[in-house]
């Protein structure tokens, strides 16, 4: 099973790309006349008074505004966006954070994944901002039931005979809300133990001040808090491969990672080593994101290994006695960087002494 997010993919922001850019400003300088030209056509034809009372024009104008401002789910090019995206990759779930949609319906769900049985669950938007979405491809597991709360979406699926929480997360600004939505995330997963979760999503957070560049509010003491919390979860903040930073605003100058995945270290364990792929921004001021469980996507790997290594009996055997033996405290994510450095150091001297330097191919 591979899983996709699309980060904030329904999400407008700043575009670098001047062809859409300047696209955007043509369309927005023709929809700022409608209300004048339909004003203007009604007078011509008896409606109202050329110079009569101005309200209707007004208001016109106040509702083309109105929805030139409602970016979301319910623009075509975006959708037409998303399908594109979700057909790039093999995923079986597929998340879309502030879709700013009340409704999703079957011709709704037809266009953001087309030619496949799709199921979905879906909390509303408040309005013009807020919505959250969960596709899935029918067949590839049995989905339980769905549950919602402010700023998170979750499915619980059975496959393979086990038990997962998938969970599609969008925080919001404001730090005292956003400290009630982990505590609330942390309490759910703390009551429901008998499975194992993924959180993805937008957090609208970071750990350090690495994950960020041309942000001047400093946010140190969330950032703490942060990383505490992932602790507190037990869950594993994927590595990036591809782009280092998911959120891009001020036209490119500022940019952030605040899409991220935390994942149960039994599932790294059961499906392989997995990472988090940022792919390219397109629409959006936030770029898409999937898990890689593909072992061919794995990305760089710890080091290179030679396969005439596994025709020794005895090579799988002392790697589980070294990995074993290896004993590292701290963060998830760092106890198994630094385990497979150690491991990497003990093979280097066990394939020199086995098959000798000219086999030796374990690359930094």
């Amino acid at each position: 099973m591979e899983v996709l997010s699309a980060g904030a993919v329904l999400c407008e922001g700043c575009l670098s790309d001047s062809n859409i850019v300047h696209c955007n400003l043509r369309f927005n300088q023709l929809e700022s006349k409608v209300g004048e030209k339909l004003w203007a056509a009604m007078a011509k034809y008896g409606v109202v008074n050329q110079g009569g009372v101005r309200d209707y024009k007004e208001k016109i104008d106040e509702m083309e505004k109105r929805d030139r401002e409602n970016k979301g789910g319910g623009n075509f090019l975006k959708r037409k966006k998303v399908n594109s995206i979700i057909s790039q990759g093999k995923a079986d779930i597929f998340f879309i954070q502030e879709s700013k949609l009340e409704v999703v319906d079957c011709a709704t769900v037809s266009c953001f994944w087309r030619k496949v049985d799709v199921g979905w669950s879906f909390s509303k938007s408040s309005g013009a901002s807020g919505g959250l979405i969960m596709l899935w491809k029918e067949g590839s597991f049995d989905v339980i039931h769905s549950f919602a709360g402010a700023g998170y979406l979750s499915i619980k699926l059975r496959w393979k005979g086990k038990n997962y929480y998938i969970v599609n997360v969008y925080s919001p600004c404001e730090l005292n809300l956003k400290r009630k939505l982990w505590r609330e995330l942390l309490s759910l997963k703390a009551k429901f133990s008998y499975g194992e979760w993924i959180m993805g999503g937008d957090f609208n957070s970071n750990k350090n001040e690495r994950e960020r560049k041309g942000c001047v509010v400093s946010r140190r003491s969330e950032m703490r808090y942060f990383s505490s919390l992932i602790e507190e979860s037990n869950l594993v903040d994927l590595q990036c491969k591809g782009k280092r930073y998911s959120w891009y605003g001020g036209a490119g100058r500022a940019m952030s990672r605040i899409d991220i995945f935390l994942v149960d270290e039994a599932i790294i364990s059961r499906w392989g080593i997995v990472r988090q792929l940022i792919g390219e921004r397109d629409i959006s001021d936030h770029c898409p994101a999937w898990i890689i469980i593909n072992k061919e996507d794995w990305g760089p790997k710890p080091f290179m290994v030679n396969n005439s290594w596994f025709e020794n009996k005895d090579f799988i055997p002392y790697v589980e006695q070294v990995w074993r033996n290896i004993k590292v405290e701290g963060r998830r994510d760092f106890v198994l960087k630094e385990k497979f450095r150690i491991l990497k150091g003990s093979l280097r001297s066990w394939i020199t002494e086995v098959f000798g330097k000219f086999d030796l191919e374990i690359e930094a």
